[in-house]
């Protein structure tokens, strides 16, 4: 019989720099959501994914450097972006993939790095 425990996962995406305000004539980078939860998952074979977008709400084109998964990349595991320069008001996704390869608590983090300078 399978063991199903709840599982809570909270995949916190984390940016190399703050981004509260926007800055005149510069990039901004926007990210949703902020944080996922994946919910109760099975151990033995059960794989979520969710939908991350990136934006640009900034006036100048925005240069994604770099995308880094931090605590729990045995776990967790993210596709390629389309887009690594966004001019302003532009968008790409990409996909985080979440398999369980046990019944405890799973977190990580992703780091987003790019130009943006706030």
């Amino acid at each position: 019989m399978r063991r199903f425990l709840e599982l809570l996962v909270f995949l916190f995406i984390l940016f190399s720099i703050s981004c509260s305000e926007i800055v005149e004539n510069s990039p901004n980078i926007t990210v949703t959501p902020a944080e996922i939860d994946f919910g109760p998952l099975d151990a033995e074979g059960d794989v979520d994914s969710r939908t991350i977008t990136i934006e640009n709400t900034g006036l100048e084109t925005l240069n994604i450097s770099n995308i880094l998964i931090e605590y729990g990349n045995d776990v967790f595991t993210i596709t390629d972006i389309d887009d690594i320069e966004l001019d302003p008001g532009e968008e790409t996704d990409f996909d985080v993939f979440y398999d369980p390869i046990t019944y405890e608590v799973n977190s990580g983090a992703i780091y987003i790095y790019s130009n943006d300078p706030t």
